[in-house]
């Protein structure tokens, strides 16, 4: 049996009595599906830069000096976060969420390449490289007993499925699953990690008021995500991004869980024997 703590957008703030749960829970491994970071300067980014025709970044309409201050506030609170999750005396495995980098490669759009180089800086990784009880698993495979963790970060969109990047996506992830495949461990259960869940369940639809109108009521879980979990058929795929999708779902034989937004106290606590056990908390 494994026993798994998952939770998902902390964005910041780790709650004082998740601690406590989690140490009462004595979990076989944390887990957590990324966006440990804030995003001060969400409200201005769907006000600046999302569905706008323009080719801008968000400094550009609010100013680098801005731009920059809050960045360094939204790291320094990740790296908090991280920090708790590394003092825990528990394995601790992690893919970072779409807000946990000032820049990253998305499955839908191209990495930008912008004139100015300070938000092309990476100020997760080096920080996480200095931890020692919390391991990055993204497209990559993690065994833990019988068991075999492979993650799959930082989505936010469906995901263009024509596109390059796409298809680069999909051959990590493809990698990441055969290689485990190439060490015959077929007797192992395999989950998938990952930020955002599959598209089209009951665990992806954005119902939130505070989304922008043009997604309200769509499903807006990842395509590959939804490939690779019919195509590999783990036997648990865990996820946040959505947090007003907080729920379960099945596709195949795959069970699907969003724990929600951990920043309000939600979780999961998980058993995986030949079934799986689901208890969804706040």
């Amino acid at each position: 049996m494994l026993k798994l703590f998952v939770l998902s957008d902390l964005h910041g703030v780790f709650p004082d009595d998740l601690r406590e749960r989690i140490m009462d829970e004595e979990p076989d491994v944390v887990v957590c599906c990324g966006d440990v970071t804030p995003f001060r300067l969400r409200d201005e980014y769907f006000e600046h830069v999302y569905g706008s025709d323009e080719d801008k970044p968000l400094w550009e309409y609010i100013g680098k000096k801005r731009f920059k201050a809050e960045t360094r506030k939204d790291f320094a609170d990740a790296h908090h976060v991280l920090g708790v999750l590394d003092d825990l005396p528990f394995p601790v495995r992690f893919v970072p969420g779409n807000v946990d980098r000032t820049i990253w490669e998305k499955e839908d759009t191209e990495s930008s390449n912008h004139a100015w180089a300070w938000p092309d800086q990476d100020y997760l990784y080096p920080f996480l490289d200095d931890l020692l009880g919390v391991k990055d698993i993204s497209y990559g495979a993690d065994i833990i007993g019988d068991y075999v963790l492979i993650g799959y970060p930082l989505s936010s969109f469906p995901g263009r499925v024509q596109s390059d990047p796409y298809r680069r996506h999909r051959r990590w992830l493809d990698n990441a699953f055969k290689t485990f495949e190439w060490k015959k461990h077929e007797d192992k259960k395999v989950i998938l990690v990952s930020h955002n869940g599959p598209y089209d369940t009951n665990t992806d639809m954005i119902t939130s008021e505070d989304a922008d109108e043009s997604v309200q009521g769509e499903h807006y879980g990842s395509k590959l995500a939804r490939r690779i979990v019919e195509r590999y058929q783990p036997r648990l795929c865990v996820h946040g991004h959505i947090e007003e999708g907080r729920g379960t779902d099945i596709i195949g034989d795959t069970k699907i869980v969003n724990v929600g937004e951990g920043r309000s106290g939600s979780h999961a606590v998980i058993e995986v024997v030949d079934d799986v056990s689901v208890s969804l908390r706040s």
